[in-house]
């Protein structure tokens, strides 16, 4: 435990050191004023849209973002002491750059704004071109996923919220401001050497710790290049050393970037949970696949509780989004209840106790199998709020004696209809806990009471005579025959509405 201490403490001592040894040298004047140095000095990097000569909104018009990063680097490219040749680490095809830069072009002002905020070197904007090629949701064979490839269990030390719902990895937003932590974190752990940043970012920092303390240990040098790292992530540095050399020349190398507006190209709107996110595709006149590349968070489009609920929508359609959310019912809105999985309780016991078929709660919660784990946590999702009805719709309700069972009718829904119970359509249909309904099966309904002091309208049913409806409510035939000024002799026909006081 001692050496192991005494090991950290003279890294910490020899990395400043080594930055000192570099910054007493004299700077190599580059093109680009870039310093011979991994280390990102706030104090000395180069001004950012702020030339005294040209104002702000001119500057913008006459460089592309992609010009804008070219001309802010501030990390060293030199490769062991010698100036990188890109087309030795970047493998595969430039065109893949240029396919990048376009699908950046959703998310790149935005990142580039929020790297600013927490004056981070710019280059850090083409860490998703290596990463993910700018594709949201992307996923790697390890499990990583989103714009910045992040591992589950960091998206959790992030505080990331990660469901089968909803996974903040793929967060345009969250997910920048996770991975921008992460960079600041690694920042202060690892002296401000970008090198030795990148390789943590890319394998994970004890892997770089590791391999400095075994350097330490037999005496060798600490940096990037002296360590014993995986394959993956020796080959992973360069690649990004060499692809922001590309980017700060691209014609050098043949590459066209595509051309990116400074203003961010979406709006956030939060929305609240329960809302099916088709409608907010409908509202905003947008694609499915737009929609999709804006927020591949949501992985069955629908909010729920908990994570995030704001979606992206682009600018000229966010009005429309917020003033039809704005006039939507509460009826609309799914209203999911989290449910903790008991010892020996099992889906059908759930479903009964719920009102929500096996297979809903199956769809809902990506369930394969009935298994079910004691303590796991099911998402059931609640019918919807019933709409305010007026006193016809509800006495027609109320009379009605049969229901034929159709696509998706759950007895919870049945009883919540027809102002019963579960266990009374269960009664007297003859159901247990473990039957289900069938399509085309007749449920005969239970008697509700009517509170008939209350009912002034009646709709007539088949059936119904004067006789039975005065005695149903309370009033006499000659009040009803005078207050519909109807003739006795003639009969009355279903769907005739009555006056009843």
């Amino acid at each position: 435990m001692r050496t192991n201490l005494l090991l950290k403490f003279i890294w910490m001592l020899c990395i400043p050191c080594a930055v000192w040894a570099l910054d007493s040298e004299p700077l190599i004047e580059t093109k680009r004023n870039v310093p011979d140095s991994d280390i990102f000095d706030p104090m000395i990097a180069p001004t950012r849209l702020t030339n005294p000569n040209i104002n702000q909104e001119q500057q913008t018009k006459e460089e592309t973002l992609w010009e804008y990063i070219g001309r802010n680097v501030t990390i060293s490219t030199d490769y062991k002491k010698t100036k990188i040749v890109p087309l030795n680490h970047y493998k595969g095809p430039l065109k893949n750059i240029t396919l990048a830069s376009e699908r950046a072009a959703l998310y790149l002002p935005h990142i580039i704004s929020e790297i600013e905020k927490r004056n981070l070197p710019i280059e850090l904007a083409l860490v998703p071109v290596v990463e993910s090629g700018y594709r949201p949701d992307a996923m790697s064979p390890s499990g990583a996923t989103g714009l910045w490839q992040l591992m589950a269990a960091t998206g959790n030390r992030l505080e990331l919220h990660q469901s089968k719902w909803y996974d903040g990895r793929r967060d345009i937003k969250a997910s920048t401001q996770a991975a921008l932590t992460y960079f600041e974190q690694l920042r202060e752990r690892f002296h401000g050497d970008w090198k030795l940043i990148f390789a943590a970012y890319h394998s994970g920092e004890r892997t770089i710790e590791r391999a400095i303390e075994r350097n330490l240990t037999e005496g060798l040098g600490v940096d990037f290049y002296s360590l014993r790292l995986p394959t993956l992530t020796e080959a992973y540095v360069p690649k990004l050393l060499a692809l922001i050399e590309i980017v700060s020349n691209p014609k050098l190398y043949g590459v066209t970037l595509h051309t990116s507006q400074v203003e961010t190209p979406f709006t956030g709107i939060d929305v609240g949970s329960g809302i099916d996110l088709n409608r907010v595709i409908a509202w905003a006149g947008m694609t499915s696949s737009d929609f999709d590349q804006l927020n591949p968070a949501f992985l069955k489009r629908l909010t729920i509780e908990g994570p995030s609920t704001e979606i992206l929508v682009f600018p000229e359609s966010a009005e429309r989004v917020r003033a039809s959310l704005s006039q939507i019912d509460s009826s609309v809105r799914y209203q999911p209840r989290i449910r903790r999985v008991a010892a020996r309780e099992t889906l059908s016991e759930i479903s009964e106790q719920t009102g929500v078929s096996v297979k809903k709660i199956k769809q809902f919660n990506s369930l394969r199998t009935n298994h079910l784990r004691i303590g796991q946590r099911l998402l059931i999702p609640m019918p919807r709020v019933p709409k305010r009805i007026n006193d016809d719709t509800l006495l027609k309700r109320l009379l009605t004696t049969e229901h034929v069972v159709k696509l998706n009718d759950t007895l919870w829904d049945l009883a919540s209809y027809y102002k019963t119970t579960v266990k009374a359509i269960q009664g007297i249909n003859g159901l247990s806990d473990t039957n289900s309904l069938a399509i085309g099966q007749k449920l005969i309904l239970p008697t509700r009471e009517i509170n008939s002091s209350k009912v002034s309208h009646y709709i007539v049913q088949k059936n119904d005579t004067l006789w039975l409806i005065s005695k149903r409510f309370g009033v006499t035939v000659q009040q009803i025959v005078s207050r519909n000024k109807l003739n006795q002799t003639k009969n009355i026909v279903p769907g005739q509405r009555l006056q009843l006081r």
